[in-house]
């Protein structure tokens, strides 16, 4: 996926942020979504959910976890210097320490990017999607797996 370098912010007709090269004409009509913003693009379980979604959600992880476990989430974030740390902030803040050192964080090929290895005690699968929910809400994170 291409992201020029001198990308501006701007709303779209759905009230998504669009990102705009600031030379790309006025005619043109493409827009370079930030994937944070297209929440239609995550899993059903990291974004808000509706009664239903919500209840298939916790169905899949009741099926597939024995409560309570150990959990690990993979983050995908901007390689930001403080990113890290806003999210383990967050988290502790909300209550829910990880039980295990952050993995190494993986960087991607150019360093764009980090992949961040999570894990915490999960008591039940609403708080699998709530710790999902929180740390999509910290900026710069761009997906939770």
């Amino acid at each position: 996926m291409f992201f020029p370098a001198n990308l501006t912010s701007v709303l779209d007709p759905s009230g998504h942020t669009a990102e705009r090269t600031a030379s790309s004409a006025p005619s043109h009509n493409c827009h370079h979504y930030r994937i944070a913003d297209r929440t239609d693009l995550l899993p059903a379980y990291a974004r808000g959910m509706g009664d239903d979604t919500h209840e298939k959600a916790r169905a899949l992880l009741e099926q597939t976890h024995e409560f309570p476990t150990s959990y690990r989430i993979r983050v995908i974030v901007h390689n930001l210097p403080t990113i890290t740390i806003r999210i383990v902030a967050t988290l502790e803040a909300s209550g829910i320490p990880l039980t295990e050192p952050l993995s190494t964080p993986r960087s991607s090929r150019e360093g764009t990017y980090l992949s961040l290895g999570l894990t915490f005690d999960a008591r039940d699968a609403d708080h699998v999607i709530e710790v999902y929910q929180l740390v999509r809400g910290v900026d710069n994170v761009i997906m939770c797996l």
